[in-house]
């Protein structure tokens, strides 16, 4: 495991020292991802300081990535295709699920629509009914959620305004429709959570991930410069991996946490800005497409109130754009 990953799962683990797993067992789905080899390195910390739990059931549809290993000893992992209903059936019966499998990266969920809703649908329905009594199911949704709207910072009692023929409609209302099936078992069976996830960024992709940040990072330290396709005038507000994952953790393991929850940081930069910090720590020169105002569908800005989480476990700070984005330089600097 990248020395950058391992300490940042250590400082989160001690940070959840409230949780004893012992003796419990969790469904990971998505456990090759960004989120899930991070919420992996941190149950594998949890597991050194004998808080772990007694199994973990990680489920991906391709190998994992060798920055993973090693995995907590108590780790089966599953290649799973989750559409595959047959590929379902043998799954246990577990006290944690966490479902956070799914296309993250906009050429993907737009390449497979049908998968993108089905994973969010069915999938998040039938997974539900592989929680033991009084389980938890942890459904790891979107900020995406909220698009169509504008102005100040977007609350959990709202949606987005755009309608199914969205280019991003099969991601959009698929997660609006899991969220959905979560709240309508709410209080049954099980206690669902539901986590709005706005830009998770870090350490630990894989090398063919186009996301804009990791375009970035991968066009400076391969080519030393940044072509940035159009003029950068977006807005994000962006969270670093460990920040996402320690509050995920606890929506999932906290019993007083149910509903909606936004997970995001504080750390709102411009895409022309970031394309300029990744330039200025990797010493590479920077060109924008200034005729291109930017992709179509994609949210001009996406701001979250963060007040409900800040809430429920307390005020306390992010790790700021310049550290993260240093962080994932140094880990891609390690990992050529």
């Amino acid at each position: 495991m990248s020395n950058v990953i391992a300490a940042d799962a250590n400082d989160v683990a001690n940070r959840l020292h409230k949780y004893d797993l012992s003796g419990s067992t969790i469904l990971l789905t998505g456990a090759s991802g960004l989120i899930g080899t991070h919420i992996l390195s941190v149950l594998g910390q949890m597991e050194l300081l004998g808080r772990g739990p007694e199994a973990i059931f990680a489920i991906s549809r391709t190998n994992f990535p060798m920055f993973a290993d090693p995995l907590p000893k108590c780790t089966k992992t599953l290649e799973i295709d989750l559409t595959d209903k047959s590929q379902r059936l043998s799954l246990p019966a577990v006290d944690f699920v966490m479902h956070s499998a799914g296309y993250g990266q906009p050429h993907k969920f737009l390449a497979n629509p049908l998968a993108t809703i089905d994973l969010n649908t069915r999938v998040t329905s039938e997974l539900i009914e592989h929680l033991k009594p009084d389980g938890r199911f942890l459904f790891v949704s979107t900020s995406e959620i909220y698009s169509g709207l504008s102005g100040a910072l977007f609350l959990e009692t709202q949606v987005g305004t755009t309608n199914t023929d969205h280019l991003r409609a099969p991601y959009i209302e698929g997660k609006r429709c899991g969220e959905a099936i979560c709240l309508a078992v709410l209080g049954a069976h099980s206690q669902c959570v539901i986590a709005r996830v706005a830009l998770a960024y870090g350490p630990g992709v894989f090398s063919g991930d186009d996301r804009v940040l990791y375009s970035f990072v991968r066009q400076a330290l391969m080519s030393g410069s940044i072509k940035v396709a159009d003029a950068g005038l977006a807005n994000r507000t962006y969270c670093y991996i460990s920040d996402t994952v320690e509050v995920l953790l606890k929506l999932l393991f906290e019993r007083d946490a149910t509903g909606i929850f936004n997970v995001g940081g504080v750390s709102r930069i411009s895409i022309r800005d970031l394309a300029l910090l990744v330039g200025q720590l990797s010493g590479s020169d920077v060109f924008f497409d200034e005729s291109n105002t930017g992709a179509i569908g994609a949210p001009s800005d996406v701001q979250l109130d963060l007040n409900k989480v800040r809430s429920l476990f307390g005020i306390r700070d992010y790790i700021s754009i310049n550290e993260g984005v240093e962080r994932t330089l140094t880990w891609w600097r390690n990992s050529l």
